[in-house]
């Protein structure tokens, strides 16, 4: 019998306000398979790695990964800021499936404020 391995449900395009934490879901079925967190920001080398499934207690500054018992592998980008909008994807390397999503940052001006 062949065990899946796919990305049951990708990240979606998400905002953020300026300081706030932040959260891109990714459910997988990976057995086996390697699940790994990437980058693509301004002034980042394209495609820096923030997560990969094999080193679990390793994830990249200013990142955390939650993991849950359904397979999944949430990406929490702790303090929201210009520098960390731009895409995110969500891959398993073997399987060269890859999803991605639009992380946003914006600032409330005092038009919003009540």
């Amino acid at each position: 019998e062949c065990l899946a391995q796919e990305i049951i449900t990708g990240p979606v395009n998400t905002a953020a306000k300026l300081g706030e934490e932040a959260q891109l879901n990714c459910t997988a079925e990976i057995n086996g398979d390697l699940l790994e967190w990437r980058s693509f920001l301004p002034g980042v080398p394209a495609g820096e790695r923030l997560f990969v499934s094999s080193q679990p207690g390793t994830v990249a500054d200013g990142y955390d990964v939650e993991i849950g018992g359904n397979g999944e592998y949430n990406l929490i980008i702790e303090t929201t800021s210009y520098d960390m909008a731009g895409l995110y994807q969500c891959s398993l390397l073997g399987q060269d499936i890859h999803k991605q999503a639009r992380f946003v940052a914006i600032c409330m001006s005092s038009l919003f404020r009540h």
